[in-house]
């Protein structure tokens, strides 16, 4: 369809540590966005990164190193503050319309490292490593992990590793 090929990421930080962000894909939508946080348009081998006037230094930090990833190539990021979007940016998210000025109070992103072996979860050794996030929406704890992936499988989340700049951790199909 029309919307083949094209993701909306939606950078969350976990605190204000940059190497806690994510990108998690969103609705294709103006009403996934809102003016505290960064976002993410990949489309046509670019990565449009819309930064809004409410952004944290971290945020935006963030979203940049993210973005990157997503598109496989830094040079490949085009930043888009506030009221400096190009059409292709509303265009794509089905026109410029309202959008809201908070992010949403319901959501906090909570993150942690973990090992898991063999059903079971333990703290270190020479295992695959795993990411595990929490979300803590509405008192209910929902737990995701996430797999180790490379740039060919199509990521729902990107995360931004602290220790190896080319490693991507995503959900895999």
């Amino acid at each position: 369809g029309e919307d083949e090929g094209k993701a909306l990421y939606h950078v969350h930080l976990a605190g204000n540590e940059v190497s806690s962000a994510c990108g998690s894909v969103v609705p294709l939508s103006v009403a996934s966005i809102n003016a505290e946080e960064c976002f993410v348009l990949y489309m046509d081998g670019l990565s449009f990164l819309w930064v809004p006037n409410g952004a944290s230094d971290a945020g935006q930090e963030a979203a940049f190193a993210i973005a990157g990833k997503i598109a496989g190539d830094i040079a490949a990021v085009l930043k888009m503050n506030e009221g400096m979007e190009m059409d292709e940016f509303w265009n794509a998210l089905g026109g410029k319309a309202p959008y809201e000025q908070q992010r949403p109070a319901s959501k906090r992103l909570f993150g942690t490292m973990l090992k898991f072996v063999e059903g079971s979860w333990v703290t270190s050794g020479d295992h695959e490593d795993k990411n595990a996030m929490l979300q803590d929406a509405f008192q209910v704890m929902d737990g995701a992990v996430e797999k180790q992936a490379d740039m060919n499988d199509k990521a729902d989340t990107v995360h931004v590793d602290p220790n190896d700049e080319s490693e991507i951790v995503a959900d895999s199909k």
